[in-house]
């Protein structure tokens, strides 16, 4: 008999990391699960970490050669017996409890796609402004369930109304059923010879905002946690925490990916996190045939902008991004231009949660509205993410 839940990890080369993820996941309250973990040939000792563990629940499959990321979790995915999967990249850690109130929000609204709020970790060799052995933790948590209308929250990304760190299903922070898995990979046209049959759901060169595109399109009911269930930790091999601030890990993530995929949809200019979820957004769009489904550009331009400043304001390198962008803004009607200046300088703000509805009547966690004061926590008196993880109750 499949399992309740496969916790899918995809990782390469990072043992010491996958550790520390794994031991979240076997601290878990709630019994009736898998752990995934699939290597992408790996040259370390990836394989003594996950023999080291000697738990049943545990097992490991590994990919033939090194594939980029979006073909390696659909390798990974492939390999998934249980009802629900969800991923955990190898960096990040799991709250002790997040299987039981996953499945209690599974019972309680038939949902078929559930995901849950994340905060943030960066560890202890993290060389980013906010510091080490820091949680960042954001706005307060409620603890309340809530249907998401998955039709709205599509809308919202198309015109880049979300923020990169904004609280949608991106299959990090998401468990999928799998009839819903089945809807999106038969929906979907894939990426041709480009990319393996599996690949249904991930697309290049953003697999965990392709995923929110393709589960919208293919979910029957979608519900959101609001409780910080993940740890999404960044590191120095962390590529979408590096993407942050343009450092080496992301940057090789983006060359080999560019490689790997020499045709892809990109859009006037590629220069920063927002341009490249609007690059998978048209990517998706064109590859799903979603009707009506075009980007944003102008709001895309603005949010390039907001990013682009604040590089210049921590010292991260822009001058050889300046001209394409530039270029792109001048393409604009005038008017258009005087929009991008106005999101650049926070005149307009756009981010938007309209996408949540209404609230489901079901308690999970049970603690209520909870907030930490100045919105983050030293790591005094832990040794790593996972004591943060175990300890997440005393937040």
């Amino acid at each position: 008999m499949p399992p309740r839940y496969s916790i899918v990890i995809p990782t390469r080369n990072r043992a010491d990391l996958l550790k520390l993820a794994v031991r979240t996941v076997i601290a878990q309250s709630f019994d009736d699960y898998e752990v995934l973990v699939s290597d992408n040939a790996s040259a370390d000792h990836t394989a003594q970490v996950i023999a080291s563990f000697r738990d049943s629940r545990i097992r490991s499959v590994r990919t033939p050669t090194s594939l980029v990321m979006p073909e390696s979790w659909a390798f990974a995915l492939s390999h998934a017996r249980g009802e629900y999967v969800m991923f955990l990249c190898d960096d990040d850690a799991l709250h002790p409890r997040a299987l039981a109130s996953i499945d209690a929000v599974a019972n309680q609204t038939n949902a078929d796609v559930i995901y849950w709020r994340w905060c943030h970790y960066q560890h202890a060799d993290w060389s980013g402004s906010a510091g080490q052995d820091i949680f960042s933790f954001g706005p307060p948590f409620s603890d309340r369930v809530f249907n998401v209308n998955a039709e709205r929250l599509l809308e919202c990304a198309y015109d880049m109304r979300l923020s990169h760190n904004a609280n949608v299903p991106r299959m990090l922070n998401t468990a999928v059923h799998r009839s819903a898995i089945d809807r999106a990979r038969e929906g979907s046209n894939g990426l041709g010879a480009q990319a393996p049959a599996a690949n249904g759901i991930f697309r290049p060169a953003s697999p965990d905002w392709a995923a929110m595109v393709a589960l919208c399109a293919h979910a029957k009911r979608m519900a959101f946690l609001d409780a910080p269930l993940l740890v999404a930790g960044a590191c120095a091999q962390s590529i979408g925490a590096s993407a942050t601030r343009r450092d080496e890990a992301a940057r090789a993530y983006l060359r080999d990916i560019r490689a790997r995929y020499p045709n892809l949809i990109l859009p006037a200019t590629t220069a920063t996190l927002h341009c490249w979820m609007a690059q998978v957004f048209m990517q998706c769009a064109a590859d799903m045939k979603l009707p009506g489904k075009a980007v944003n550009s102008v709001h895309m331009l603005g949010l390039a902008g907001q990013e682009l400043a604040e590089w210049d304001r921590i010292g991260v390198r822009t001058d050889d991004l300046r001209a394409e962008f530039e270029h792109a803004v001048n393409e604009l009607r005038i008017e258009d231009q005087e929009e991008v200046a106005r999101i650049i300088c926070g005149k307009i703000v756009l981010f938007s949660e309209e996408f949540l509805g209404t609230e489901v009547k079901c308690r999970v966690l049970g603690n209520g509205a909870r907030v930490v004061e100045g919105g983050q926590a030293k790591a005094e008196g832990f040794e790593s993410i996972v004591d943060f993880a175990v300890g997440i109750d005393q937040w």
